[in-house]
């Protein structure tokens, strides 16, 4: 029993670990902004993707607030730093390529990851139009 469990084991403590470290980083970029601090968060997030894909439900709404930010501070600044927009572009490339790279996989049942995301999307779908007459 202990074996089999042994292959099923992932990689849930560093992820926590590392999406908590992103948290914090970004935290800390948006209210001091400095380069290094930009830098640091992409390479944590980056890193929390790569343990797991499950991060992504923590670093794209990262992303997504840090868009926000940088437009809130460009409109009052005139000029913001590109540093922030970098940092997203490294991490939304890395998101990009663990999805092209595990496209092409068939997982256990026979189906590959990309089939198992139309069956998301027409899930998504049908739920919408329960919703939305």
């Amino acid at each position: 029993m202990g074996a089999h469990l042994s292959r099923e084991a992932r990689m849930y403590a560093l992820l926590v670990c590392l999406c908590a470290l992103s948290v914090a980083i970004l935290a800390d970029a948006m209210q001091a902004p400095r380069r290094r601090s930009w830098w640091a968060w992409a390479a944590c997030a980056a890193a929390a993707f790569a343990a797991h894909m499950l991060a992504a439900f923590v670093i794209l709404p990262q992303v997504a607030a840090l868009g926000a930010w940088w437009l809130a501070r460009r409109r009052k600044a005139r000029a913001a730093p590109l540093a922030p927009l970098l940092a997203a572009g490294v991490v939304c490339a890395v998101v990009a390529g663990w999805l092209i790279y595990l496209a092409g996989f068939s997982t256990a049942y026979g189906t590959t990851y990309a089939d198992r995301l139309d069956y998301a999307v027409m899930a998504l779908k049908s739920f919408l139009a329960l919703i939305v007459p």
